[in-house]
């Protein structure tokens, strides 16, 4: 192939894995679904009932053709950020992570656990290795295992162009700011890097090698001997174990990310095998033979590889590979990838990847319609033009737009190659993120001063990029110089915010604007209504479940509506929330911005009462106190107090108090004081009844007071 089209990473396995998921992105019948015999397959054991009977069947059925199927199984277990626990308890998980991945595989294969287990402590919850049918079966019937998929096939895409491509998308501006990616790397994870080009020369700081190798299936590693792990200088240089054709392409992509970020040094990952049967390629979307096909269990190892770098401050990763395309987000597709993607953007690392090479519009290819990775589309760029480039998918999904057209890039072992593809857009995206990483973003007085987030980073490019439209998608195609002063000069810390409201309960409704800083493209986000932790909703409003709402192209804001039940209860006011989330998916502790709406009580207060307590004492007792209480805020008042017998009683056996009982101008409470008789009669216990009056006899308050006799029987 004389130009690259930029399709050269995941498309052989994916094909198959994804049509279990893919089924379910389109929207088709999943038990309508059928398996080609040696697609790959994954198995969610959470899914719909007949989307996971099917693959079940499917995948055991492959297990019983074959002497072993190479697995990745997920089990049932949330890990923590390593970054938030202590030594001890990064420990702790460790262990019940292990013990837990162990009783999985002694379930499944007695107690001899195989020894070619690929693990991932503190990472993902996952163990790859090989299973025969028997396995399968007891894999699928472990309540422990969340997941079983076979490795998906992907392919590389194409590169961007250096000079030129970088001085379009205004780079030489920020450089001229000081800012030209120094401390920071970028992860190339690609088919390697030839480190002597010139144009990579001193700027490859760290290499690795992830690669299959199984020749029984026409697969050879290209790391050094063959091996399928390498982790040391040149185990992934280009030059020396990589040398047909395709293995050109990670040098370009690194080549196009150093020119962005100029002072940024490369992590080079080889995450390709040398595959030499033609049908394999093929399927692959590939046209050579042999050809090189990078496999999710290798991607995987490198992204946990990656993570276990995190202390190098690393700014990006670049996936410029493809497989099956999507028409929503595909997190469910290959749950380890998935899984291993958001872990390594909780370290705060950017995943970049591209919208893909099939020249459609509404679909985007995997790994790039995963929620947290940053997908990338191509663009025809010159100084008088920005269209979308026709070879790019473009859909809803695609977050950035970048030169992917006409570039010329570096290829390897020297010279360079004029080329097409998403693949080479994503590193201008990637050497953008090193580049704004060392920016220093404006905050609120008091806000941290560590690098900029993911999410700052990424909404600056977002709403400062050139719109480019396609089909009725709109998606900004990356400005660095305006994004500079976006992150730097303007207080953009929160994209979106939410108005707060206070409301009387009497009103029907309030209304709370949801509101955005930029209004580049068409954007989707879902708002509902939350409880505070103060305050429950107890039919006081009409709870909003999570609603889709959508901004068109220069629309900064949209009211939502609330609607409020008023009731006759007197109560406090109660304050709730309107949050507004990116994903339909996210938890309610994952939002983009979040507003109050307080609802005020206006009900009137039940009357105040008078109020006056009993007393129960002994004969001997000497005292009966009555407490007696009136709402406050009176005026100076004088009431009676009138205590006669109920029953049996002796009027002689207590001393009349007198009537009339004072209170001052604002008194509240007073004790009335009843004097008891002692004597040496034995008798029954007298009830007297207590009547409270005003001056025109209405009864105020009642009460009573017994004497219980302490005197011995005759």
């Amino acid at each position: 192939m004389s130009r690259w089209t930029g399709n050269h990473l995941v498309r052989a396995a994916a094909l198959a894995a994804a049509c279990l998921c893919g089924y379910t992105a389109t929207g088709h019948n999943a038990a309508a679904q059928s398996f080609s015999r040696d697609e790959p397959i994954t198995v969610r054991m959470d899914g719909p009932p007949a989307e996971r009977a099917a693959a079940s069947a499917a995948l055991l059925a492959k297990a019983r053709r074959k002497p072993h199927i190479r697995v990745t199984v997920g089990v049932r277990m949330n890990l923590e950020h390593e970054d938030r626990l202590s030594a001890a308890q990064a420990r702790a998980q460790a262990d019940a992570q292990r013990r837990l991945e162990d009783g999985v595989l002694r379930r499944a294969f007695g107690a001899r656990i195989p020894d070619r287990v690929v693990r991932y402590p503190g990472f993902i919850p996952f163990v790859t290795l090989n299973v025969g049918a028997r396995e399968v079966e007891r894999l699928l019937s472990d309540p422990a295992v969340s997941s079983i998929e076979e490795p998906v096939a992907a392919i590389r895409g194409s590169t961007s162009a250096l000079t030129s491509a970088a001085l379009l998308i205004k780079a030489l501006g920020v450089w001229t700011q000081g800012f030209r990616g120094s401390g920071w790397h970028m992860a190339i994870l690609d088919t390697g890097v030839a480190p002597a080009h010139p144009a990579l020369s001193g700027k490859v700081a760290a290499q690795a090698c992830y690669s299959t190798h199984d020749p029984a299936d026409s697969k050879s590693s290209l790391c050094p001997g063959h091996l399928q792990e390498v982790i040391e200088r040149d185990s992934a240089n280009a030059s020396k174990y990589c040398r047909i054709q395709g293995c050109e392409h990670g040098t370009g992509v690194a080549h196009i990310a150093t020119a962005v970020a100029p002072h940024a040094k490369i992590i080079a990952m080889q995450v390709h095998t040398k595959v030499a049967d033609h049908l394999q390629c093929v399927a692959a979307g590939l046209t050579e033979t042999p050809c090189v096909i990078a496999y999710s269990d290798d991607i995987r190892l490198a992204l946990f590889r990656v993570y276990t770098l995190r202390f190098l401050r690393i700014a990006a990763v670049n996936l410029s590979i493809h497989a099956r395309a999507f028409r929503a987000h595909c997190d469910s597709w290959v749950p380890s990838v998935t899984s291993a993607v958001n872990k390594v953007h909780q370290a705060e690392i950017a995943v970049v990847s591209i919208s893909g090479n099939d020249g459609r519009d509404g679909v985007n290819s995997w790994p790039g319609c995963i929620s947290n990775v940053i997908s990338v589309g191509g663009t025809v760029t010159t100084a008088e033009l920005d269209r979308a480039w026709s070879g790019s998918n473009l859909s809803p999904l695609t977050d950035l737009m970048a030169p992917g057209f006409d570039l010329i890039v570096a290829k390897s072992p020297s010279g360079t190659v004029v080329t097409n593809g998403t693949s080479f857009a994503a590193p201008h995206v990637s050497g953008a993120f090193a580049l704004m990483k060392g920016m220093r973003a404006n905050r609120p007085v008091g806000a941290t001063t560590a690098p900029p987030k993911i999410s700052e980073i990424l909404a600056a490019l977002e709403c400062t990029g050139k719109p480019v439209t396609r089909a009725g998608v709109t998606k900004p195609r990356i400005d660095l110089f305006a994004a500079h002063d976006f992150l730097t000069k303007v207080n953009r810390a929160n994209l979106w915010d939410v108005s707060n409201a206070i409301v009387p309960e009497s009103a029907s409704s309030t209304s709370l604007t949801v509101k955005r800083s930029c209004a580049a493209a068409l954007q989707t986000v879902y708002v509902s209504t939350a409880e505070s932790e103060n305050s429950s909703n107890q039919g006081d409003f009409v709870t909003i479940p999570k609603t889709a709402i959508t901004f068109a192209p220069g629309v900064l804001s949209r009211p939502v509506k609330v609607t409020v039940n008023p009731d006759t209860t007197d109560e406090g006011d109660e304050t709730f929330a309107l949050i507004v989330q990116k994903n339909a998916s996210d938890p309610v502790t994952t939002y983009l911005a979040k507003g109050t709406f307080t609802i005020v009580d206006d009900d009137s207060p039940p009357p105040e009462t008078w109020t006056m307590a009993g007393a129960i004492v002994n004969e001997n007792a000497g005292v009966a106190n009555i407490a007696i209480s009136r709402p406050g805020l009176l005026p100076a008042q004088t009431v009676f107090l009138n205590a006669t017998t109920c029953g049996y009683a002796n009027v002689g056996d207590f001393t009349p108090p007198d009537p009339s009982v004072a209170f001052a101008s604002g008194q509240t409470e007073t004790t009335v004081p009843i004097s008891i008789g002692d004597d040496l009669i034995h008798e029954e216990t007298e009830v007297f009844c207590l009547e409270l009056r005003d001056a025109g006899s209405t009864l105020l308050a009642s009460g009573s007071f017994m004497i219980f006799d302490n005197d011995p029987a005759d």
